[in-house]
């Protein structure tokens, strides 16, 4: 075995006995001169630019990426957004304890297949609910009562329109001056 490995030993040893670990002469001044650009592109500033960043093409991808999310935050800042507000009441009181849920609408005409859930809001100790930073659309909003209220179960959700029925409830366009969304709950008749 130990005569098999002196014997590929000298046979490599043979073979690449011309080569040098060094690059042959003149090499690394060839790679600089590659490196800088010509005189005739440093006299075009444009020129000068576009042939630096061909010697720097991974520069490319990072400016795409980088003017991209410029773009996007530059948009995100300046999408206009909306609130909707109101109180709930049980018969003329306002309601304390309980939860607004607000449901965006895509559809634009009844019956409303596209209602999907967007955000929740608890009720203050005024009966108020607040939803804000709402990209602009069509919401519809129904509270619930909660289980611990002295008013439940005759009194359990409501649309605001005042009504149980969801497909009756009135829908609240953000785009209208005029968001706020005072729910009466209705009693349940059993």
């Amino acid at each position: 075995m130990e005569e098999k490995d002196r014997a590929y030993n000298a046979f490599f040893r043979e073979k690449f006995s011309h080569f040098s670990p060094d690059p042959p002469e003149g090499s690394w001044e060839h790679i600089r001169q590659k490196m800088q650009p010509s005189a005739e592109v440093c006299q075009d500033p444009a020129g000068w630019f576009l042939s630096w960043i061909r010697l720097k093409y991974f520069l490319y991808p990072a400016m795409i990426i980088l003017v991209a999310g410029l773009i996007f935050l530059l948009v995100w800042q300046t999408a206009p957004s909306a609130q909707i507000h109101g109180t709930a009441y049980i018969n003329g009181d306002t309601l304390t304890k309980g939860t607004a849920f607000l449901f965006h609408v895509s559809d634009h005409t009844r019956p409303l297949d596209s209602v999907r859930w967007h955000a929740t809001s608890p009720l203050d100790s005024s009966g108020s609910f607040h939803f804000k930073d709402l990209p602009h659309g069509k919401y519809m909003v129904r509270i619930h009562v909660d289980t611990h209220s002295s008013c439940y179960p005759e009194y359990q959700f409501g649309y605001h329109g005042d009504t149980l029925q969801w497909d009756q409830s009135t829908i609240i366009d953000t785009r209208d001056p005029a968001t706020e969304a005072n729910v009466t709950i209705p009693r349940i008749s059993y």
